[in-house]
């Protein structure tokens, strides 16, 4: 049987069926971005976790020239240790017949242990016969970027020896989920592959027999990382040892980390402000809302209905909209969350990568909505069952009126009659006048949150790539040459200009906080590779010091003129101290500079360098390709616009995907947030507006005061929804900000003309409705006197 009060719950609902779709989409905007950013971080955290746990990823590496076999025992006798392996690491040259330029390959032993650490998933085909030295495997991303398949064959120059090798499998490592050389800025599988080989075959090639140049090593629980290091540096100092570093260095890891570690601020922080917006908005209208149905309040009552019925009816209303916009929300987010998970495999490459839909997540953004709009709905059912049937019955008391702040002023008696009547309603009610200008700017806020992103990503390709990085492709060698090779890359025909650099390996060390990153040693008169300040002005390279950049400095708390530790891993092995002269605008990346023959200096060698900038003829590019592969020193070449194409299609196009999605919410809740206000306003003000009609106002000037009243909130809330986003940008951004890279803060104007004119879009949509709703309301049944 359907009661009186279910009844009136259906009338309800198809008369407010407007407002509660549109605050459904509030609901369900909050529910979904928070359900999808995390369930994002939740499958990357798993993936990430199942991957290293199951294929026993090492927790301390070391590179080194050269050491014999017996001194693996010498590893495993350092206390905490559980596990070593040692193998045989080597970057080469490869020739592949269907690309014109060169890539690099490295080549990494395959141990016959089978407990070794970084064990490989196999992807596709088989491993190495270990009878046969021809065969290797080769990861995913390299096969993926080139379409190689068990069966072909590549050619490599093993120790300066062409040699044709088979392809039998395609793997995954832990150890190159991300897979990128270290002195690379971005992944570039078409240039960079990762080769596994039998280590009897690699060793015969580099002359490593009974021997090892790498160290991996899995540790006991809550052994000192430090410790073993240091054990390891004492060890193998007198074989070379380069470089030594715990798994939170390892490049790989280090970017799989902070992604995550950005996917959980999304998670943390971005959610809450729509679901904080969605219960403002429950709350604002279901407390309106029942504010107004006093008198129906009342009348049941008396006919006997009892407090706890009534309240429940106006719950159902509420528990409605958030049925739909939950619903809504859960299918929304997690459509979202997979579309998102998706995006990571493009360069995050595990084994299994299964989407992971969190039910808690989902619970608590439902909870959050409905417990926030029950308790608006609460505080309204209040104060109005708290009042006896008989007087609840009459209408409310009128206020006490008075002369608002501005009829104080000369020029309020020469304003229009409708401006006088806009100012003292808002003046009058003038917290409901703040909470819907709050209401307004926070959904501008989320509009400039959503859009500022492509700002921020323009500026950074703009300064990094172009300002900044004036070459058009970067040479890389496989081993250091003398200054004169840039006389060899200018003879070629295309190359126009070029430019050499040194890069280091090093550790910087500032009071107790230590870093490994790179010392790029820069010609004093450098036209190729500008470094530049926060106001974009070009800095002085200095040769007795280091300019460095801003994530670096943050990270080992560093300002202008302290004195930096710097050990140099490479060659020497020089340590130093240098002072911090200056602190550069990079986005990308840790590193410190300084004049490059200082650099030479401090380690003891000629004028080396070991990458180059180049500028070229674009008309000669294929002879450029050709005569590079000739050079049998040169590593790489990889052109400009290539890193920029990955970029865009990596980091840029994560984040774009995500922002734009945000964005769609936000203009949804802009939307939300005008209509609602309106649409309460005009049954808040029915009888007053008729009653104007009455006394002969037209429908048009009635119309006016309506736009007139919701213009003049829009007023006050545009600057604080401006402020609002700026803030709100500011502080999602320097959250998510990680040492390796820097997103700059940039808001164009463009960015704030879009963000009103979403406002006023969302007002004139509002406005339009709101009109023919007026036109219609019926004088007798609005001004009938029901006391």
């Amino acid at each position: 049987m359907v009661t009186v009060l279910n009844k009136k719950l259906w009338r309800d609902v198809i008369k407010l069926k407007s407002q509660i779709i549109t605050i459904a989409l509030v609901v369900c905007s909050g529910v979904s971005v928070l359900l999808a950013s995390v369930n994002t971080y939740v499958s990357l955290k798993n993936a990430q976790q199942d991957f290293y746990s199951n294929y026993h990823f090492a927790d301390v590496f070391a590179s080194l020239e050269r050491a014999p076999n017996y001194l693996e025992k010498r590893i495993t006798e350092i206390s905490g240790v559980a596990q070593v392996e040692t193998r045989i690491v080597e970057d080469v040259v490869l020739d592949l017949p269907w690309m014109p330029e060169p890539a690099v390959g490295r080549f990494i032993s395959i141990s016959d242990k089978t407990s070794a650490l970084n064990q490989l998933f196999l992807y596709q085909g088989r491993l190495p016969d270990k009878n046969r030295p021809d065969e290797i495997v080769v990861n995913e991303s390299f096969a993926k970027s080139h379409n190689l398949k068990p069966g072909d064959s590549i050619i490599a120059l093993l120790n300066e020896y062409r040699e044709k090798l088979k392809i039998v499998g395609i793997v995954l490592s832990p150890e190159y989920v991300y897979a990128i050389r270290g002195e690379d800025l971005l992944p570039d599988n078409r240039h960079f592959g990762v080769f596994w080989m039998n280590r009897k075959a690699l060793s015969a090639a580099f002359g490593m027999q009974d021997a090892f140049n790498d160290i991996n090593i899995k540790l006991a629980p809550h052994t000192s990382e430090q410790f073993v290091i240091t054990q390891l540096e004492r060890i193998f100092h007198s074989y070379g040892l380069t470089i030594s570093y715990t798994r939170k260095d390892q490049i790989s890891d280090r970017f799989i980390t902070n992604e995550i570690k950005q996917q959980k601020i999304i998670a943390t922080y971005i959610p809450p402000v729509f679901l904080i917006v969605a219960a403002f908005l429950l709350n604002l209208v279901t407390g309106r809302l029942i504010s107004k149905e006093r008198e129906q309040i009342a009348t049941l009552k008396a006919l006997g209905y009892r407090d706890l019925a009534i309240a429940y009816h106006y719950i159902k209303i509420i528990l409605i909209i958030i049925f739909i916009g939950a619903l809504g929300g859960v299918s929304l987010g997690a459509w979202f969350g997979n579309l998102m998970t998706n995006l990571y495999t493009d360069y995050f490459r595990f084994p299994k990568f299964p989407y992971v839909f969190s039910y808690l997540a989902a619970i608590i953004g439902v909870l959050f909505c409905f417990l926030a709009a029950i308790l608006g709905a609460l505080r309204a059912i209040r104060q109005v069952i708290n009042l006896m049937p008989a007087v609840a019955m009459k209408p409310p008391t009128p206020m006490m009126y008075r002369a608002t702040i501005l009829e104080k002023f000369h020029f309020f008696s020469r304003l229009p009659s409708s401006i006088k009547m806009v100012s003292r309603y808002i003046f009058r009610h003038f917290l409901r006048t703040i909470l819907t200008c709050v209401g307004i700017a926070l959904a501008m806020a989320i509009v400039i949150l959503g859009l500022f992103w492509q700002d921020a990503i323009r500026y950074l390709i703009n300064t990094q790539f172009i300002m900044a990085q004036r070459e058009q492709a970067a040479v890389s060698f496989i081993n250091p040459v003398n200054k004169i090779a840039l006389m060899e890359l200018n003879k070629i025909v295309g190359v126009t200009n070029s430019e050499g650099y040194r890069v280091v390996p090093a550790r910087l060390t500032y009071q107790h906080r230590s870093e490994l990153s790179s010392v790029f040693g820069i010609p004093e008169n450098n036209k190729l590779k500008l470094l530049l300040d926060k106001n974009l002005n070009r800095m002085n390279i200095p040769k007795h010091a280091l300019l460095i950049s801003e994530g670096l400095a943050e990270r080992l708390h560093l300002a202008i003129g302290d004195k930096l530790e710097v050990e140099l891993l490479e060659g020497n092995k020089a340590k130093t101290q240098l002072k911090v002269q200056g602190i550069i605008n990079d986005y990308v990346g840790m590193f410190a500079y300084m004049e490059i023959e200082a650099l030479n200096h401090l380690l003891n060698e000629d004028r080396l360098i070991n990458t180059a900038a180049i500028t070229v003829d674009t008309k000669n590019i294929k002879n450029l390709y050709k005569k590079v592969k000739e050079i049998p020193k040169i590593g790489t070449i990889t052109f400009k616009t290539s890193i920029i194409k990955t970029f865009e299609e990596t980091f840029a196009k994560h984040i774009l995907v995500f922002t734009t999605i945000l964005a769609g919410f936000a203009i949804i809740i802009a939307v939300s947030v005008v209509y609602n206000n309106a649409s309460i306003t005009l049954a808040e003000r029915a009888r007053e507006l008729t009653t104007l009609q009455v006394l002969g106002f037209t429908q048009g000037e009635v119309s006016t005061l309506l736009i007139l009243n919701h213009l003049f909130e829009m007023v006050l809330a545009i600057p604080l929804g401006l402020i609002t986003g700026y803030l709100l940008s500011w502080s999602i951004l320097h959250l998510m900000q990680t040492d390796w890279f820097k997103i700059p803060f940039v808001i164009e104007l463009k960015t704030y003309i879009i963000s009103i004119m979403v406002i006023f879009f969302a007002s004139l949509i509002s406005f339009y409705i709101i009109q023919r709703k007026a036109s219609h309301l019926n004088l007798t049944s609005v001004l009938k006197v029901t006391d």
